[in-house]
């Protein structure tokens, strides 16, 4: 039985730009608080081998997940029959944060029998588009390992989660883009493209492509669909020197600017560097594309907003920027921006997943786990 190696390097194919994440974690979250996180990620060296153990292995325990595909953890053995939930972390995240809403979730019986918790890590220095390719290749890949018949049912109702940059990274899951993407970097036709094949297959892979079939609801938590102003001036200057050390999808940008006309790119393309921090600014031509395709009729989606107060965001994302029409469900939490283990915000989360799996209202059975500071005392 083979292990499954860390690796820093981590890449679908030999065309994937390399991301510099041994720099990223050496960097203090705290100084980039709206910006950016690079876990330590880890891919399974021959996906057929790990498929069949975990499909026949005891679970493991929540501080010992497995990598199934490029960026995407099992937290315990793949079950037939249990809807996953892919849960997707922010800025200067990791997928350590989710830990607590997990075994919250875990607690509540029915819950448990009806999900299985994912988990996806990623450059969040990359270009969001190029984050996001990653996130579709990962459920693919996922699928073929562990349902290459397409049997299972429950694969096609999957939950994606995303907080903060995450929920863009999930969204866009969930629209086929056609060329409104590609018409954000170039009113050129993409066929005229030149450049190395493997750069401009990535290119068009990042920027047109279909929505996933299964993934069916959306959970949006503290996500700046309109962007955030902290990500223009001194902090979103320094957010971007440092996503272009850390990232890998600037080579591509580079090696394309050179390689075509200077007037085949548009001006953002040009002018912008290939930073999820550049593309989160507020008149980001990213989002505002994304805000008009919208999210598939076929995908239903929930917004949980953090705010310090009546009418102001939560410090990092304004309110009217985390807002989307077309809610099935909105809800907003005295929080701030970081607010994945605030109690409301999982209790939320657990309805709207037993909705989703077709449970009774209830009164919910989750047990919360201790805080930090419960934790020590004696």
């Amino acid at each position: 039985m083979r292990s499954i190696e860390p690796v820093l390097d981590v890449r679908s194919s030999p065309a994937w730009p390399p991301a510099n994440r041994e720099t990223a974690c050496m960097l203090p979250p705290l100084v980039m608080g709206i910006l950016l996180g690079v876990p330590l990620v880890a891919v399974a060296p021959d996906e057929r081998l790990v498929s069949a153990w975990w499909r026949s292995e005891s679970p493991r325990s929540v501080d010992r997940p497995a990598r199934i595909a490029e960026g995407l953890s099992l937290r315990h053995h793949y079950e037939r029959g249990k809807i996953p939930v892919i849960l997707v972390h922010g800025l200067w995240g990791t997928e350590r944060m989710w830990d607590r809403m997990i075994r919250d979730l875990e607690s509540d019986e029915e819950l448990r029998g009806r999900y299985q918790f994912w988990t996806f890590g990623y450059a969040t220095g990359d270009s969001i588009p190029f984050s996001a390719l990653r996130l579709r290749r990962a459920i693919r890949r996922a699928r073929q390992a562990l349902d290459p018949g397409g049997t299972d049912e429950a694969f096609d109702r999957i939950v994606v989660v995303g907080h903060s940059l995450g929920g863009l990274v999930a969204k866009m899951t969930a629209r086929t883009t056609g060329l409104r993407l590609w018409e954000t970097v170039s009113t050129k036709p993409l066929d005229r493209m030149s450049g190395a094949a493997v750069d401009v297959g990535l290119m068009r892979e990042a920027f047109v492509y279909e929505r996933l079939p299964e993934v069916r609801r959306l959970i949006f938590i503290a996500t700046p669909h309109r962007g955030s102003p902290l990500a223009r001036g001194v902090l979103g200057d320094l957010g971007n020197r440092i996503c272009r050390a850390t990232g890998g999808a600037g080579d591509i940008r580079r090696r394309l600017l050179s390689g075509n006309d200077a007037g085949f790119f548009g001006p953002a393309f040009r002018a912008t560097p290939s930073t999820s921090v550049g593309e989160l600014e507020p008149d980001s031509p990213l989002l505002a594309a994304l805000i008009e395709l919208g999210i598939d009729p076929a995908v239903d989606f929930h917004s949980i907003i953090a705010s310090r107060g009546p009418g102001t965001g939560d410090g990092i994302v304004p309110l009217a920027s985390a807002r989307l029409d077309g809610v099935e469900s909105e809800l907003v939490v005295r929080a701030g921006h970081v607010c994945l283990e605030e109690r409301e915000v999982i209790r939320e989360a657990a309805r709207i997943l037993a909705e989703h799996a077709g449970i009774a209202a209830r009164e919910s059975c989750l047990r919360p786990s201790p805080s930090p500071d419960e934790e020590a005392k004696p």
